[in-house]
Formats: structure tokens, C-alpha cells, sequence
């Protein structure tokens, strides 16, 4: 029935080494498409850190002109009071930025005639404010003129 040449043949290959080589590149290849997952989520991530931080960086800059020209917080039209927390009163800004997130000022007045300044956006789609993107802190003495305008 069968010959001799026939079961002493190993040109081909069997089954299990198919198998085998099979399994090794799904191994190889469900590596790479998870190492490729979390690539692209952490650049989203990183994306969204860097655009949170460039709007709070642009916020405070802002705010320090206000400081320069002795405009008070209160007193600007986009500033909402939203709430007093202990020492810092907390503003939210009226207009939304271009970017789905939202910026809230905190303003400790407890240090005058220094003024401690918080800049926090968060991110609209999230539900609860526990952690803003982006955050910015600084000092600022109000009404000082600054120092590379003053002749």
C-alpha cells in the first residue's frame, strides 16, 4: 500500500510546522498591532496635554496684561464668579475656547499686595472637574507696571 519512498519523503511540510510558523507571525503580528494601539493613544493623549497647556499658558498671559493695566478680575466682562472656596475666589471663563475645553481662574487675594493666580482648563467631555489638562500658577502684583515697557 505504501511504499517506502513515499513515507521517507521530506521535501513538504507537515501540518504541525504549518501550524506552528502560523501561531509564531499571529504572535509576532498582534504584538506589533498592540504596540501600534498604544502608540497612537499615547500621542492623543500628548496632543491634548500640549493644546490644554498652550490655552492656560495663553489664559495667564492674559491675565497678566489685565494685572498690568490694574483691571480687576471682578470687573472683566468674561469672568464669572463661581464659586468662593476657602481663600480663593474661583472665576469660569463665558466664552468656550475653539478647543472643547473649559478654563477656570483661581485668585488668593490673601498675600497683598501679591496676587496668587491658578489657571486650570479642563476638558468639557469629561463629566466630573476632578483633574484639569492643564495647569498654571504664578504671582502677580497688581497694577505693577512692567518692567520692559517702564522707560
Amino acid at each position: 500500500m505504501f511504499d517506502e519512498k513515499t513515507l521517507t519523503n521530506k521535501k513538504g511540510l507537515t501540518l504541525v510546522e504549518i501550524l506552528a510558523a502560523i501561531v509564531i507571525i499571529s504572535i509576532i503580528f498582534i504584538s506589533i498591532i498592540t504596540i501600534l494601539n498604544l502608540t497612537a493613544k499615547s500621542n492623543r493623549t500628548s496632543h491634548e496635554i500640549i493644546d490644554a497647556t498652550y490655552i492656560a499658558q495663553r489664559e495667564m498671559e492674559f491675565i497678566y496684561k489685565l494685572s498690568s493695566e490694574n483691571v480687576k478680575l471682578e470687573s472683566y466682562e468674561d469672568y464669572v464668579v463661581n464659586r468662593e472656596d476657602g481663600e480663593w475666589t474661583v472665576y469660569r471663563k463665558k466664552t468656550a475656547t475653539e478647543d472643547d475645553y473649559f478654563i477656570e481662574i483661581k485668585e488668593d487675594k490673601t498675600e497683598e499686595p501679591m496676587i496668587r493666580i491658578v489657571v486650570q482648563v479642563f476638558d468639557k467631555s469629561s463629566k466630573e472637574m476632578i483633574e484639569p489638562k492643564a495647569q498654571m500658577e504664578t504671582l502677580l502684583k497688581w497694577g505693577e507696571v512692567n518692567v520692559e515697557n517702564s522707560p
